[in-house]
């Protein structure tokens, strides 16, 4: 699905710079039912002028195309008039082709929407036709009439009429409204939104807005492939009129209280901080940031753009979620009811205080995921392998292994060699981001039927004996911790278990380098327990009742954290059965940080 997807953004990007219909000489399958576009041109008192459109767009035989299947999300002649007179034009030629390519492109699906995945609600899987996703959402309309279709709409702007209509290339569901395409990014919408002027300018300043204007990056493979991988921003934004309760009234002010020097482009400039402290990598809803890493938490811990800080965003006892209440200069909450502006890179969540840097919180429980890079999240929702989502397992009935091979992503987040014989077999992948089968036997063991895979993924590293990974950890608070590994053990490792393949039973040696702690040495699938179930007669191979599952092991049972950082986190393979075993490979879920209350 997701190769197809990249193929058309290929066919579009070419039909872009285009001056014709780059199908106008296509051959178009007949079939009993018509093409998309075709079956539009029969309701011409209801969609003739979103076939205008399609036409001057040089999309029309586009939508109509055979062999792939799409989803059209139609607008009727009464809403296109309406985005007429909302625009102050009288016919889509007025907005320009490369506007019309978009807002075509903003109502297309590469893939065939079925109704079910609409009624689940929420961000739908696949993007459209511009790499955005669109959103599902319901209303109580008990004044509307049409039944179950009068409450949905697509990202709240636009009432779906009309559903699932099934053409011989996909589905069409028509709307009430025009949805409005995403062309401005994180920066640019900030400048604009008539809220945020003095932290606006204060992003152009910095540079910051430099980044907040990117929408994807173009990086190449060893072999010289091309990569496009979209670019992801939250701001938290910080009205102008709560910078005025602090008596900050301009971007100088705010420089001013916060002791800045003049280079702030500089990032060690504490203007240049305070923004990259309101910005988190990732695009995030009010309801993304007001979510726990578990259940019985009521916090967690996010990680900015400004170097070793965090900031903790916590549900209080007023029922309010607020950004660094124990150990903030000043309490700021989210505001929900002035929440999600989707922007083409990203949203804006605007705040209620004026959230400067916090470096005293208090030390928490915490579950470092080692697949949770937003740099991570953005190359799988743009390279991943076809039906895989980012901390997303496959459901019940699927048994495929999803996982993507990221040794050659060049991803900043993982710093990694391979051993002295170089780069090993492998029907894991050597470096690989896999999500996981959501399948009874898949998600818990043994233990606890409440043991789940965190976030539903795990990262497998198959090196080569002496092969390392570097990772940063996001910034750790000062304090004294029980560090814990949980990593997943599979039926197909049981013979490093016992010793198979030259194996010294998965030894492997972690360190945080810059912490000045020893390295821990841990023979993962050996020193699990050794209640045998049963031996092979003829083989002596040994059956164990621990099964396939999560296990644990501590990697420290004091470790000493001194200043608020990150720290580069090494994983050493040291098992020789790493080279001569295609089914070695060591997958981590977390790394658990648990308070020592001294």
């Amino acid at each position: 699905m997701k190769n197809i997807f990249k193929f058309c953004l290929l066919v579009w990007a070419v039909a872009f710079y285009s001056c014709d219909d780059p199908y106008k000489d296509q051959i178009f399958t007949v079939s009993d039912k018509q093409p998309i576009a075709s079956y539009l041109e029969t309701r011409p008192d209801d969609f003739s002028e979103w076939i205008k459109v399609l036409e001057y767009a040089d999309m029309y035989n586009a939508v109509n195309l055979s062999g792939t299947s799409f989803t059209a999300f139609v607008p009727n002649n009464k809403a296109v008039a309406a985005f007429y007179a909302d625009k102050n034009v009288s016919s889509i030629e007025e907005l320009g082709k490369s506007y019309a390519r978009q807002l075509v492109q903003y109502h297309v699906i590469n893939d065939s929407t079925a109704l079910d995945a609409l009624v689940a609600g929420g961000q739908l899987d696949v993007t459209n036709l511009s790499g955005d996703h669109l959103e599902i959402n319901f209303r109580d309309n008990s004044d509307e009439s049409g039944g179950f279709g009068s409450s949905m709409y697509v990202n709240g702007e636009a009432h779906v009429s009309e559903l699932s209509i099934s053409t011989s290339n996909g589905l069409v569901y028509v709307l009430d409204g025009v949805l409005q395409p995403l062309i401005q990014g994180v920066y640019e919408l900030a400048k604009e939104n008539g809220k945020n002027k003095i932290l606006s300018e204060a992003l152009a300043l910095t540079s910051w807005s430099d980044s907040l204007t990117i929408i994807a990056d173009t990086t190449y493979t060893v072999e010289g492939a091309k990569v496009i991988t979209r670019r992801y921003y939250t701001l938290l934004g910080v009205p102008d009129a709560v910078y005025q309760e602090q008596g900050i009234t301009s971007v100088q002010d705010l420089a001013s209280k916060l002791g800045a020097g003049s280079d702030y482009t500089d990032k060690n400039n504490a203007l240049n901080r305070y923004v990259a402290y309101h910005i988190l990598p990732g695009r995030y809803k009010v309801a993304d940031l007001q979510k726990t890493e578990m259940e019985s938490l009521t916090y967690k811990l996010w990680t900015p753009e400004c170097t070793n800080t965090l900031i903790k965003i916590s549900k209080e006892a007023d029922g309010n979620f607020y950004l660094n209440y124990d150990g903030g200069e000043q309490k700021a909450r989210l505001v929900e009811t002035d929440a999600d502006f989707s922007c083409k890179n990203g949203y804006i969540q605007q705040l209620d205080g004026y959230l400067p840097i916090c470096t005293n919180l208090k030390p928490v429980l915490f579950y470092w995921d080692p697949t949770a890079y937003p740099e991570l999240g953005n190359y799988i929702a743009s390279n991943g392998v076809e039906g895989q989502t980012f901390q997303k397992g496959q459901d019940a009935s699927n048994d495929k292994e999803l996982r993507t091979e990221l040794s050659d992503a060049n991803l900043a987040c993982y710093q990694f060699s391979y051993g002295p014989e170089g780069k090993p077999g492998s029907n894991w992948g050597n470096l690989a981001y896999q999500t996981i089968r959501t399948k009874e036997g898949m998600n818990y063991d043994d233990r606890d039927a409440t043991v789940k895979v965190f976030n539903e993924d795990l990262l497998s590293l198959s090196l080569g004996y002496k092969g390392t990974v570097v990772m940063n950890s996001p910034a750790l608070i000062p304090g004294k911790y029980k560090v814990t590994l949980r990593y997943f053990y599979a039926n197909s490792m049981r013979y490093f278990r016992w010793f198979g393949n030259g194996s010294n039973g998965g030894v492997t040696t972690f360190q945080f380098t810059d912490a000045q702690v020893p390295e821990v040495a841990v023979a993962l699938y050996s020193s699990l327990p050794n209640d045998i179930a049963s031996v092979n007669a003829t083989t002596g191979e040994i059956t164990y009742k621990t099964k396939q599952g999560l296990q644990d092991v501590v990697l420290y049972e004091s470790l000493d954290i001194t200043e608020m950082r990150e720290y580069p986190f090494r994983i050493t393979i040291d098992d020789p059965a790493a080279n001569n075993s295609k089914d070695f490979r060591v997958q981590i879920d977390y790394i658990l940080f648990e308070p020592i209350n001294e």
